[in-house]
Order: C-alpha cells, then sequence, then structure tokens
C-alpha cells in the first residue's frame, strides 16, 4: 500500500473515532450569541458553560432564543414538565422537541421557570441561630444576652417547626428583663398551598407576672409562596389559652388566632427582610387581644453567617395588673442559617 492510501486510511479512521462536540447556542436580546452548554436555570437566573469563560450566569430575561443539541428538561410553573431539545424559534419563544412526541410544544421564555431543576430530596432541613450581646459600663452597668432558634423540618405533605426564644437583662446586678418563649407547629398539606396546622406555644416571663402561658390550636393554613427567595404564609383558626400568673388569679379561654409569616430576599440576596405576626383575640372578650410581631433585617456576610437587626414587639390590651401592655425590644445578633 503506498503511503498517500496510508495517510487517507490514518486520517478517516481519525476522523471516526474523534468525539462529536455539540454545542448549544445562546442569543441575547442584545444580540450577543454565545455557544457552550445549558447547565440550569433557576430564580430567573441562567447557568451556561463556555469554553472559554467556563460557567457563567445571565439573568433570564435577557434571553432572547435558546437551542440545545442534547436534551434538556424545562419546567413552567409546578406542574409542566417537558424533556426533549430545544429547537431553533422565534425570538422571545421556546421550541422543545419531545422524544415521544411528533409535534414540537412551543411557548413563550417568560413561561419557563426552571431548566434542569436538581431532584428535590424526601426530607429537607432549615434552621437558623442567633445570638446578641451586649455589655456597657459607666454610670450604669448593663449586660444582656439575647438567643433565639428555628428548626423546620419539610417533606411533599408535612412540615414541622420548632423555635424558641430567650432574652435577659441586667443594670447594675440587677435582673431587669428575662423572657422565654417556645413553641412547636405541625402542618400536613392537601395541595401545594392550603395545609392544617396544630401549634403548642409557651413563654414565661416575670416581669409580666406570667409563670406560664401555654397556647394550643389549630386551623387551616395558606401557603402563598414557599421558596429560597420568598416565603410567604397565612393561618387562621382557634386555640385554647391558659395563663398561669405569678401573683394574680389565672384564667383560661378559647380564641381566635390569625398569623402571618413572611419573609423575602433582595438584590441577588444581599438582605433579606422577615415579618412574622400572631394574633390572639378571646373569644367572649374580643376587646382582650394579644399581639405578637418580629420584623427586621438579616444580612449574609460569610458562608452560612449573617448579622440581623431586629425589632421585637409584644402587644397586650389587658395586661395583668401592674404591668405595661407594650413591650419593645430593638436587637443586633450574629446569626447562622443552613439551609
Amino acid at each position: 500500500m503506498d503511503i498517500p492510501k496510508m495517510l487517507t486510511i490514518f486520517l478517516l479512521v481519525q476522523i471516526i473515532n474523534c468525539p462529536i462536540v455539540l454545542a448549544d447556542e445562546l442569543r441575547l436580546k442584545n444580540g450577543d450569541r454565545i455557544t457552550g452548554q445549558v447547565i440550569a436555570m433557576k430564580n430567573n437566573k441562567l447557568v451556561f458553560k463556555t469554553p472559554y469563560a467556563g460557567e457563567i450566569s445571565l439573568e433570564w430575561n435577557e434571553v432572547s432564543n435558546l437551542t440545545s443539541e442534547n436534551p434538556i428538561t424545562v419546567m413552567m410553573g409546578d406542574s409542566i414538565s417537558l424533556h426533549g431539545t430545544a429547537e431553533p424559534a422565534r425570538e422571545g419563544e421556546m421550541r422543545v422537541k419531545q422524544d415521544k412526541i411528533s409535534e414540537s410544544a412551543t411557548f413563550d421564555l417568560s413561561q419557563v421557570t426552571a431548566i434542569n431543576p436538581k431532584p428535590e430530596p424526601v426530607l429537607k432541613i432549615s434552621a437558623r441561630a442567633n445570638i446578641g450581646l451586649s455589655d456597657s459600663s459607666g454610670n450604669t452597668d448593663t449586660r444582656s444576652v439575647y438567643l433565639d432558634g428555628r428548626f423546620v423540618a419539610r417533606t411533599d405533605k408535612n412540615r414541622a417547626t420548632v423555635n424558641a426564644e430567650y432574652q435577659r437583662e441586667k443594670a447594675d446586678g440587677v435582673t431587669t428583663v428575662e423572657r422565654a418563649l417556645g413553641g412547636f407547629k405541625y402542618d400536613q398539606f392537601f395541595g401545594k398551598k392550603w395545609y392544617a396546622y396544630a401549634k403548642l406555644g409557651l413563654e414565661k416571663d416575670k416581669f409580666k407576672d406570667l409563670n406560664l402561658r401555654t397556647d394550643a390550636g389549630a386551623g387551616p393554613g395558606y401557603q402563598v409562596f414557599e421558596s429560597e427567595p420568598l416565603n410567604l404564609g397565612f393561618e387562621g383558626g382557634v386555640s385554647y389559652v391558659n395563663q398561669d400568673f405569678i401573683d394574680e388569679q389565672d384564667e383560661d379561654y378559647a380564641a381566635f388566632r390569625l398569623a402571618m409569616d413572611y419573609d423575602q430576599f433582595f438584590f441577588d440576596n444581599f438582605f433579606q427582610v422577615f415579618l412574622s405576626n400572631e394574633n390572639l383575640v378571646r373569644a367572649d372578650d374580643t376587646k382582650d387581644i394579644f399581639s405578637r410581631v418580629r420584623t427586621g433585617v438579616r444580612i449574609p456576610f460569610y458562608k452560612n453567617l449573617n448579622l440581623t437587626g431586629q425589632y421585637n414587639l409584644e402587644w397586650d390590651n389587658k395586661p395583668a395588673p401592674g404591668t405595661k401592655k407594650t413591650d419593645q425590644t430593638v436587637i443586633f445578633s450574629l446569626g447562622y442559617s443552613y439551609e
């Protein structure tokens, strides 16, 4: 065999054995075209891998068209999932060719909520703990400590929440504030949004003449949003309240309960705003109202650590004799969060 034929055969073998490199293509509204590989899209952020810059993150609303050589999974809302290759489409649209369906599905890019989402774990755990300390000296020696924590375990149909809070202050060696509260709540979901809950709350505050307040309740809840950047839920129902006072006569009563829980990240997770509010209205005396508010701003700064500025408000329209209706506290604390 002559040398030219041997070279030809060698080149053909190399071509056959050479892997075929397939590239996805991304077109942006400003006219730029990027080739590479679609990794994922979540929370309106598209992760795209390029051969020259590695993985890059782009705003989904800046994308005008997307095509893929390999199959991808496209989510629209919570229930619609398409799996196939993304074909060329008109600007602002996406077309997915599924393997077992002859016709391609075409839809607006704005309808896409996720691409290649990671499988949700059977059990999701989140936890948070904060500590605030202060020590001042001079005309008055003041020391204070504030601790709070929250633990949530979530499956598809169940959610359990445990929370606790403790605050103590001393001025010139004399305790001026000492309160502790905690609670447990269980939620049973009947769909994506609606659930039924049962809860037990405990509170102790000797400066409000309160040896122990227990609050056991149940009712319906509605989870408007539940995600990493945004959570919002409302609850209503009834509670049985038992108040064991230190000096005054104990009492127990039925009450209506209204509550909400909200938190949201802003500016690409630069800071988080949170607000929780719980209200108990005595059933046989609607002027007897107790309200608890926790609100503030949480700023992540290093891995799972964060700084929190928080305002706590407790308002009791009919407090024990000799105690005030309103308790207000401003707290700055260091926290750790786990998701």
